[in-house]
């Protein structure tokens, strides 16, 4: 996380005065930046259930029934610490044929509505774990409901208020040490050139 901040410093013997350092005299800005390293906060992956019937209201019904119970689960693994989108499709499906090419055999769909056997829909459960620590809980209750497929985890860094206060700070620190050592520096030339004879 990067944050940068602009201060104004003063030399050491004006650092108790109360008086405003811009009414005070001449002042220097400083540009503090900061980086600064903290755990992934997020972890993220994947689930898709699929059901087939020969009618797709039978299918999507099929489907939407067994992503629920999922859906309930992943939330009470991750005691609601979870954001869930899901997506909804639904596609024909048709008896294969074989087909011959360069002495290999291959079997393709014979898209015709004679040959129409049901319908295939899928739910695609993409699951967002507000709490890293919770992830294996979570995707352990994913698996169980019995996807027919599912994504890899992945760890992530969401910018969150808590994060940005502390990148905020550390530039800050760092804003205030540049202008009071370059404060000092000139109060240091000033003094130097005031003893040259």
């Amino acid at each position: 996380v990067f944050s940068p901040f602009s201060a104004w410093g003063q030399s050491g013997e004006d650092a108790g005065d109360a008086t405003p350092i811009w009414a005070s005299g001449p002042v220097i800005e400083a540009q503090g930046r900061a980086f600064i390293e903290v755990p992934a906060n997020r972890s993220s992956f994947n689930v898709t259930f699929e059901r087939n019937e020969a009618e797709s209201t039978d299918a999507t019904a099929a489907v939407v029934d067994v992503a629920t119970v999922a859906t309930q689960a992943i939330r009470q693994a991750a005691n609601d610490q979870v954001r869930i989108n899901a997506n909804l499709s639904v596609r024909p499906y048709y008896q294969q044929i074989e087909r011959t090419r360069e002495d290999a055999v291959y079997l393709i769909e014979n898209v015709h509505p004679d040959a129409l056997l049901g319908y295939v829909a899928s739910v695609r459960i993409d699951v967002t774990v507000l709490a890293p620590e919770r992830t294996d809980a979570v995707r352990g209750a994913a698996l169980a409901a019995g996807p027919t497929s599912a994504g890899a985890v992945r760890f992530s860094l969401e910018p969150t208020v808590e994060n940005q206060r502390t990148a905020f700070s550390a530039a800050l620190d760092d804003a205030h040490a540049r202008a009071r050592a370059a404060a000092e520096d000139r109060k240091s030339t000033r003094l130097n050139s005031s003893h040259t004879v």
